[in-house]
This record gives C-alpha cells, sequence and structure tokens, in this order.
C-alpha cells in the first residue's frame, strides 16, 4: 500500500470522527446540565447546606444550589427564600424542612427543566408561566412528584413521606403510582407513599388543633389531639407524623421545662404556634 492511500485513509477515518464529535456535540447540548442555579436571598435562622462531595456546613445568603445533590435544610425557627435563577419565581422554606437540588438543565431550545426533592418539612412556590412552554419545574416527595408550570402553590412532607399539596391560584399536576390528578386553584390534595393521590377536595389551609388530652405525669408529658391531616405538626422543634384521619398521639420528657411549645403549619405556610404551660396539662389531668 502506498504512503498516499495510507494517509488518504486516515484522513477520511479523521473526517469521520470529526463528524460523529460534531454530531454527538450538537446532542449534547440539547441534553447536558448547564448553567443554572437556586439562590438563598432570604434567611432567617440557622440551616445548613451539603455542596457537591463538601461536609455539612452553615449555610448563608448568596448561597447557591447548582450540582444535582446539592442539599439544604432548616433547623426550628427559620425561613429561608430561594430564587430561581430565571427570575420567574420564588421558593419559600419554613423551619424543619429539607430539599435536594435533583436535576437542573437547560435545553438547545431554552427551555429550563428543574427537579427538587422535598425531603421532609414545608416549602411553597410562586411562580409565573414560563415563557418556553417546554420549562418545567417538578417538586418530587418520597410519595409522589408534582408538576408546575405557573401557579402558586405549596406541600408539606411529613417524616413519614406523606404529602400534601394545596394550590392557592393556577393549577398543578400530582402524580403518585401512576396516576396523576390536578389540583387547580383553592384546591388540595393528599398522597400517603404506597397509594395514588387521594380526590381533590376543597381548601382548608386551617391551622386549628383540637387537644383531647393534654397530662403532665412527673417528667412525662402525654398529648392526643386532631388537625387537618394536610397539615406539619412541630412539638419542641421536632416534626411529628400526623395520622390517616389527622390525629396525633405523643409522649414528651419535659423535665426542667415549664411549658411545651406547638407549631401548626399549613401546605401554603399559614402557622400558628400553641403553647401549653405544664401547670395547665397537671390541672387537666386532675379534671
Amino acid at each position: 500500500m502506498s504512503y498516499f492511500s495510507t494517509a488518504r485513509r486516515r484522513f477520511l477515518q479523521l473526517g469521520l470522527m470529526a463528524t460523529a464529535g460534531v454530531l454527538w456535540g450538537r446532542r449534547a447540548a440539547a441534553m447536558r446540565l448547564t448553567a443554572g442555579w437556586l439562590e438563598l436571598k432570604q434567611l432567617k435562622g440557622e440551616a445548613v447546606v451539603q455542596l457537591r462531595d463538601r461536609q455539612r456546613m452553615k449555610a448563608w445568603e448568596g448561597l447557591r444550589l447548582q450540582q444535582p445533590g446539592d442539599w439544604f435544610e432548616t433547623e426550628d425557627a427559620t425561613k429561608a427564600v430561594f430564587e430561581l435563577d430565571s427570575g420567574i419565581g420564588k421558593l419559600y422554606v419554613v423551619e424543619n424542612s429539607a430539599l435536594k437540588l435533583k436535576a437542573i438543565a437547560r435545553t438547545a431550545s431554552g427551555a429550563r427543566l428543574t427537579d427538587l426533592e422535598v425531603l421532609h418539612g414545608q416549602v411553597r412556590l410562586a411562580l409565573r408561566s414560563f415563557n418556553n412552554s417546554e420549562s418545567r419545574l417538578r417538586l418530587v416527595s418520597p410519595a409522589s412528584m408534582t408538576e408546575v408550570t405557573g401557579t402558586e402553590f405549596g406541600i408539606t412532607v411529613q417524616p413519614d413521606g406523606t404529602t400534601g399539596v394545596a394550590t392557592e391560584s393556577g393549577t398543578v399536576e400530582v402524580t403518585a403510582e401512576g396516576q396523576t390528578v390536578i389540583v387547580e386553584s383553592q384546591q388540595q390534595t393528599r398522597i400517603v407513599p404506597g397509594l395514588p393521590p387521594q380526590p381533590v377536595v376543597p381548601l382548608m389551609d386551617s391551622t386549628e388543633l383540637l387537644m383531647e388530652r393534654a397530662e403532665h405525669s412527673g417528667e412525662w408529658l402525654y398529648l392526643e389531639g386532631v388537625m387537618d391531616p394536610m397539615n406539619l405538626l412541630v412539638v419542641d422543634g421536632v416534626l411529628h407524623t400526623v395520622g390517616a384521619e389527622g390525629r396525633f398521639d405523643i409522649r414528651l420528657n419535659v423535665a426542667e421545662q415549664d411549658s411545651v411549645i406547638l407549631r401548626v403549619t399549613t401546605p401554603l405556610g399559614q402557622r400558628r404556634v400553641y403553647r401549653i404551660p405544664l401547670d395547665q396539662a397537671e390541672a387537666d389531668a386532675r379534671r
């Protein structure tokens, strides 16, 4: 074989490789993760963050969640506000809540694709309509996936993964176990892990709590009551699971305390604080 034949074959091989590289580059550009983030604009209280493979550290205003796996958690009596890099909306996070960035991407058409996982707690999202019809934002919980295009809604996620979704304005799609329900303005639904979404009902957004038992015995306090099962219940800074009918039964060690604080939060972020003085609980127990 002559030198020129060998050189020509190598030239053709390089040409084919270059063409394949261009085609692959175009295809990858359409799907790869690109610059995008959620920026922490406001932080009142304490929170922790874990970015990429770094250790957990205290969160600060101005930090950005921008890589899959970036994780953020608020502590007791804390509020945080994130803004999407596109300026299209804000994410409001209350105390005792944790979220993780699962994916953030921009396609060749300019569509923005964002997936956020709410591990527990309450998150409210205020989002205007996307300019690109292919854009989407999804909130994922252990029980469901909620897809948003332009709306104001919120979710609660209890320690066992049970999820409440409530819409203030606009419409969201909630999917679990292969079934999807449409939650329109002023409606809500509840999803238990392993089950499809419950039928949509009118929005409650009530922080009412009915205490049926508050008994103080020695160093222990026994609480029983009922509330809207869509809501979160935090007792002395600890998030508790509420039953299917909204019932709770809690035993607390209250040594060296003179009262207990309960906080009830709805999916849309309404919150009410209840204080139980232990001397009052003793009086209730004697009756």
